[in-house]
């Protein structure tokens, strides 16, 4: 029995159509609404629904070019606690490079992922990749001044 799955899953990816054994589908795919089945109207249907949502995967593809564009050259500061020998108290988390980007005014329907192997605890300047989703991403430069010494 031939369907259309209309989830991504371990069968294949959303929109595809399969060849699977006729228990199964109608036990299993249809009733849990994994699949379809393939007929000619259900097939002109999908074909409907892809391209709305190439264009929906296309506007959003749009707006994190854009948001990306926005973190073009900037830059955060965090002003850190420091010891007597410039050891920095505490550290800056993705937690904080995302609330710095929110008091930028850099917001998105989509999460927002820092990419940092562990917080920053450094005084200087780290460059930070922020990955938007969608394959959109961009550096910006997080920088840890002291703010004063004990």
């Amino acid at each position: 029995m031939k369907v259309i799955l209309l989830k991504d899953s371990n069968l294949g990816r959303k929109f595809e159509v399969k060849e699977v054994k006729d228990g199964y589908a109608k036990n299993f795919l249809i009733p849990n609404g994994l699949a379809i089945l393939a007929t000619p109207s259900n097939l002109k249907n999908i074909e409907r629904q892809k391209l709305i949502e190439t264009k929906k995967e296309m506007e959003i593809k749009k707006e994190l070019e854009a948001i990306a564009n926005q973190l073009e050259n900037k830059k955060i500061v965090f002003p850190v606690n420091v010891d007597k020998t410039g050891s920095v108290y505490g550290s800056v988390s993705k937690e904080d490079i995302l609330n710095g980007l929110r008091d930028l005014g850099i917001f998105t329907k989509n999460r927002i992922e820092v990419e940092i192997d562990r917080p920053l605890k450094e005084i200087g300047e780290h460059k930070v990749k922020i990955n938007l989703g969608k394959n959109v991403s961009r550096d910006i430069l997080v920088v840890l001044e002291a703010k004063n010494t004990q």
